[in-house]
């Protein structure tokens, strides 16, 4: 396994975690592999989020750039974020741990249709980056 490329601290400072998680979260891309090889990207630009899924092949497999997203500081570089795309009936919860470099993900795909699906991945963070305005 290569070595893990970070463009910025994982750690967030003490004024900080006296913001709202969206504000600490606000400009901050995470890359992620999951276990069984695709590739996501989730990143977060005031309150909204935007993510991009790719297979084993590299093929873009899903995305969207316009998600209103909610999110928590459970402690200092652990975050809980849901996602919800209404439009599409799609529910994502993300705990996302920059500390350990992981990613743990719930899925409701397809809600409320009779033929949605639960999903759970975990993933392990290969890059980040934040922007700053």
């Amino acid at each position: 396994m290569g070595a893990i490329l970070v463009e910025d601290e994982h750690t967030v400072s003490q004024a900080e975690r006296h913001q709202t998680a969206v504000t600490v979260l606000d400009g901050l891309t995470i890359e992620y592999t999951c276990a069984f090889g695709s590739r996501n990207v989730v990143g977060f630009l005031g309150a909204i989020a935007f993510y991009q899924s790719t297979d084993t092949d590299n093929r873009v497999s899903n995305r969207n750039e316009n998600i209103p997203y909610h999110s928590k500081e459970i402690r200092p570089g652990l975050f809980q974020v849901t996602l919800y795309e209404k439009s599409i009936g799609d529910l994502l919860f993300l705990v996302v741990d920059l500390e350990n470099e992981l990613v743990h993900s719930a899925s409701l795909v397809g809600f409320p249709s009779d033929d949605r699906e639960l999903l759970f991945e975990n993933g392990t963070i290969t890059r980040t980056r934040k922007t700053t305005s």
